[in-house]
């Protein structure tokens, strides 16, 4: 009897093991999933922002210059007005579709599956139900971000290339849309768009942009989970949180960057626009990216 009291004593420990492996393990994948969610997001509308960027300066640049400074003759025929402005906009849409099937279609997938990995290796270690790790600051939580960033920015070798982070995966790779683009002008704009995409304009444009919007994210967003008492924005003060309350936190902190004007701000920005959009705009890189595309 002593010695079958003993065998399920055994096997009781065991399983109360495997329990605790096994919610240790479910606790790390949501951890992971809940910040590359976040991380992923600020990569995908930079990524989406500047391309977009670029592209409307470029496509305004070349409207510009086939219209001989935005004048036209006299003499031209409205036909011919008429004819040359189907061109153009069916340039413009080949473009536009080419350039965000290669984000949309594989870029995004593949950009989410590089933080995901990043993630794994930056918060391993990270352990929600261990007891003595439980509490997490938020200069720690920051360290564990910005470790993130390091592997997928490629700190260090990146600068020394000159080129951004998040460009391949926008651009693809060479001569796989050549041979799908027919129209000689949208061949020669994407190539364009590609060139700008790689050159140092954009890999500046693209370090301000994210330092901003990451920034945000944090004093906006999950930073605001470790305020401690009434947020005061004149005198903040920050306390350590469980890390398992931050974890579940972190959707409504990644909703920051997709922040929404007030009223008085909609008469201006129109309906219900992102308000960080409108101050990247004026970030001084970005202007330079724009002024770039367009000449």
């Amino acid at each position: 009897d002593g010695d079958g009291e003993d065998r399920e004593g055994v096997e009781g420990e065991e399983e109360e093991r495997k329990r605790r492996e096994r919610e240790r393990e479910l606790w790390e994948r949501v951890m992971v999933k809940s910040v590359t969610r976040m991380v992923a997001g600020v990569y995908a509308q930079v990524a989406l922002f500047l391309t977009l960027t670029t592209q409307v300066h470029l496509l305004g640049g070349n409207l510009f210059a086939e219209g001989g400074g935005g004048r036209r003759h006299g003499m031209d025929k409205k036909s011919n007005e008429d004819e040359e402005a189907s061109s153009y906009q069916t340039t413009h849409r080949i473009v536009l579709t080419r350039t965000y099937e290669r984000l949309f279609d594989r870029g995004t997938e593949a950009l989410t599956k590089a933080v995901e990995s990043a993630a794994s290796n930056a918060l391993e270690g990270w352990d929600v139900t261990d007891p003595s790790a439980m509490y997490t600051t938020k200069e720690e939580f920051g360290r564990g971000i910005q470790c993130i960033r390091d592997i997928v920015e490629e700190r260090g070798s990146r600068i020394k290339r000159g080129r951004g982070c998040l460009v391949h995966f926008v651009v693809p790779p060479d001569g796989t849309f050549q041979s799908e683009i027919h129209d000689e002008q949208a061949l020669h704009i994407m190539e364009e768009t590609w060139d700008l995409l790689e050159s140092p304009a954009f890999a500046a444009a693209e370090k301000n942009c994210l330092d901003f919007m990451f920034d945000i994210l944090q004093e906006e967003g999950w930073g605001t989970i470790f305020l401690c008492g009434d947020e005061n924005f004149s005198d903040r003060k920050w306390t350590a949180r469980p890390l398992a309350q931050v974890v579940t936190q972190l959707r409504r902190a990644a909703a920051t960057l997709y922040g929404q004007a007030s009223t008085m701000s909609e008469e201006i920005w129109g309906h219900n626009p992102n308000i960080y959009i409108p101050r990247m705009e004026r970030l001084p890189s970005v202007l330079e990216l724009g002024d770039a595309s367009f000449n």
